[in-house]
């Protein structure tokens, strides 16, 4: 008999053991967990609306119905049963400040708390009283509105999580609104079966038309006040009638005004920057700027609103306490602010605090962000959209496109002397985002981290005598090559050698004015009347050649034979 051989395998270290699913807790403000509240939220609503219905309703539970209702009460129950067992015993709590994820210890505070309580009167099956009378009764699963409280919460978490909050408070509110028309209507026709279907002209019974359909008209009606109602008859269907209508009123009138409120407080922030917006262009128009500057204004403040949804994007986040505030701005930040060339092998804690003087700035298509020979006073990073650093006539040149996460102007921070005046032009390609580092907060970061400081200023100075070298060489190299391009067809300036042409002229002026002493001594000895200066120079002229080619090559005078 062979000896049996037993194979074992290892399990990926990341992979969950049986044991870590029984252990495992439940984040309250997760994913998972508010997905799981959808679900259970469902199977309140089946319930909420069914057994009103079905009690109600009784052409609607019939035998030919009772598989389709034990069907759906099964799924429901299952979910709420999966609820109170698996779920809710595993969610996570705070106990004096600290996460508590021990499982025993999240079962037993679920155990103590209302809710637990009222999850297990919710599960209690009282509808299995119901096979006394042979057949289901919707009116023993009445214990299922206790999870009413999972609904709630549903909501509250979702509002939280998402970011449009309004839409969740306004679909919560619009339900809550159809539910109380739903039981309205569910009362109207269990009123009728009680007082008889064809007692009166007011009955449903004279009516052709789906009972629940007909019902449900009605008791919008009556919600919504907007008459035109069934008259009654006797006195009986004017109590009915009159308690219905106040009550349904009274309902509909806070939901309605919920529903008001979430509107209003969704489009408070925009007509609050509206209002803005229209002051600062009737002012404008007050000073009598030009047209095309108010255009542009009234497009920033469009566009501004479209990216941010508030004029000031710094107060949305200032609220947060400081060390949060920098944890979220340095997971957004710092892998782009520790790419630049200037803050490279810097300490982190210096990077962390720029990264929170950082602001956001909008610009317009073609707007400036920077221009050559001004004064550099900030450092910007792109956050969205594209720039470009143009130069050229009418700056038509564009040398190089700047995208997402690129950095420009950093060398002005430090103000080294002479050194942080704009060496190009940057212009805003279309609608762009970027963030601005003045100065002043560079100057007021670095007040913690001297040493930091003039380290940088060290090698920022570097950089620019590198960059210098740089172009010297670049131009020197095209210098090279211009001359290197003139062929035999091009044509070279020739320059004069000044200094050989001020010695020639030094010697035409000497051989004038021995001239002129000349003949002036020979008319005074013939005793003729001097020539005038005319003359004299039209003599010159006359003189021969070889009198001019008596100025050796150096330019010298040599003296002339008689």
């Amino acid at each position: 008999m062979s000896d049996s051989t037993t194979w074992r395998f290892r399990l990926p270290s990341w992979l969950p053991t049986p044991a870590d699913f029984v252990k495992a807790t439940i984040e309250p403000t997760g994913i998972f967990y508010i997905i799981w509240l959808f679900f259970v939220m469902l199977a309140f609503i089946y319930n909420g609306v069914a057994i009103p219905f079905r009690e109600a309703f009784d052409i609607y539970d019939g035998v030919e119905y009772q598989n389709s209702w034990l069907t759906c009460d099964s799924v429901a129950d299952a979910i709420y049963l999966a609820d109170l067992i698996i779920i809710k015993p595993r969610i996570q709590f705070i106990e004096n400040g600290f996460v508590m994820v021990n499982f025993k210890r999240c079962a037993k505070h679920y155990l103590r708390q209302l809710s637990f309580k009222l999850d297990v009167a919710s599960v209690i099956p009282f509808d299995l009283l119901g096979l006394i009378h042979g057949k289901p009764t919707a009116r023993y699963r009445i214990l299922r509105f206790l999870k009413f409280p999972v609904m709630l919460e549903f909501f509250d978490r979702t509002d939280l999580r998402v970011s449009a909050g309004f839409a969740v408070r306004l679909a919560k509110t619009i339900i809550c609104l159809i539910y109380v028309i739903h039981v309205e209507s569910c009362g109207y026709y269990a009123f009728n079966r009680i007082h008889g279907l064809n007692a009166s002209d007011w009955s449903i019974g004279n009516q052709n038309n789906n009972p629940y359909i007909y019902s449900f008209y009605v008791a919008t009606k009556m919600a919504t006040s907007i008459g035109n109602l069934p008259h009654a008859t006797n006195s009986l269907e004017f109590i009915f009638m009159t308690v219905y209508w106040l009550t349904g009123v009274y309902i509909s009138a806070i939901l309605i005004g919920q529903v008001i409120d979430i509107l209003d407080s969704r489009s408070a922030e925009k007509e609050a920057y509206k209002k803005l917006m229209n002051a600062t262009l009737t002012y404008l128009k007050r000073i009598r700027a030009p047209e095309r500057d108010i255009d542009m204004v009234r497009t920033w403040f469009n566009h501004n609103w479209s990216q941010q949804k508030t004029l000031d994007e710094n107060m949305l986040i200032d609220a947060l306490p400081l060390k949060l505030k920098k944890d979220v701005l340095v997971d957004v930040h710092y892998k782009t602010l520790s790419k630049v060339s200037l803050f490279k092998n810097c300490e982190k804690t210096m990077i962390f605090d720029l990264i929170c003087k950082l602001k956001p700035v909008l610009f317009l298509p073609g707007a400036l962000i920077c221009e050559k020979g001004e004064v550099g006073m900030e450092m910007y990073i792109v956050k969205q959209g594209f720039v470009e650093v143009v130069g050229g006539p009418d700056n038509s040149i564009v040398y190089v496109t700047l995208k997402e996460g690129s950095v420009f102007g950093e060398i002005s921070l430090l103000a080294l002397k002479g050194k942080n005046i704009r060496t190009a032009t940057v212009r805003s390609k279309g609608y762009s985002t970027l963030f601005r580092l003045t100065k002043s907060d560079f100057e007021e970061a670095m007040k913690n981290y001297p040493t930091a400081y003039n380290h940088l200023k060290r090698k920022a100075q570097k950089m620019l005598t590198k960059d210098k070298r740089k172009a010297d060489e670049k131009a020197k190299a095209i210098e090279v090559k211009e001359m290197e391009e003139v062929g035999p067809n091009g044509s070279l300036e020739i320059i004069p050698d000044y200094r050989k042409l001020s010695k020639m002229s030094m010697a035409v002026d000497q051989i004038m004015e021995r001239i002129k002493s000349c003949r002036l001594q020979n008319v005074e000895k013939s005793g003729v009347e001097p020539d005038d200066e005319a003359t004299l120079n039209e003599d010159l002229s006359s003189l021969p050649e070889e009198s001019v080619s008596r100025i050796d090559s150096e330019g010298n005078l040599q003296e002339l034979s008689d």
